[in-house]
């Protein structure tokens, strides 16, 4: 965790899988969010 910077999650174009049902015509493949994490090595 020392080397943790910092994270991202990417899910601006996910529909919303409590309303899906009712009110998204065409649902994603996935309900899965990309996430990035940055790291940075102290000794660099």
């Amino acid at each position: 965790m020392g080397w943790f910077r910092g994270a991202e999650i990417h899910n601006e174009d996910l529909a919303d899988e409590l309303a899906m049902h009712h009110g998204v015509r065409q649902p994603p493949e996935s309900l899965h969010a990309p996430m990035v994490a940055t790291f940075e090595d102290p000794g660099v």
